[in-house]
């Protein structure tokens, strides 16, 4: 079975539940977050933009520079890491930020690139 997210992660109104559980228990849906990572000026920004266009297409692009010591930026203004599926960073340890942000999401996944 296929389960099809809306942009901000929930299930649509067409998805099917799991079939692993029963007819009557609510099938549960995992939040995740993608970091699209790149070293500073590599001209990255097709890939953001990418990102972007499938998951928030009317919103800015949120930047991650080294949470949760500062707060995300997106629109000049401080969000929640939470508050969007897509984060931009140029921060490339990727080990560590996996191990700072995975226990806020079930999944993580990065998307790393190098112009």
């Amino acid at each position: 079975n296929r389960v099809y997210l809306d942009s901000i992660g929930q299930l649509d109104n067409g998805a099917s539940k799991a079939t692993n559980q029963s007819d009557t228990s609510a099938a549960r849906v995992k939040s995740f977050h993608i970091i699209q990572a790149s070293p500073p000026h590599t001209a990255s920004i097709a890939v953001i933009n990418w990102l972007m266009g499938l998951f928030h297409p009317n919103e800015d692009i949120a930047f991650l520079a080294s949470w949760p010591d500062q707060p995300v930026k997106q629109s000049g203004k401080d969000i929640e890491l939470g508050a969007t599926l897509v984060t931009k960073t140029s921060n490339l340890n990727i080990l560590e930020m996996y191990q700072t942000i995975r226990p806020h999401f079930d999944e993580v996944f990065f998307v790393i690139s190098n112009r």
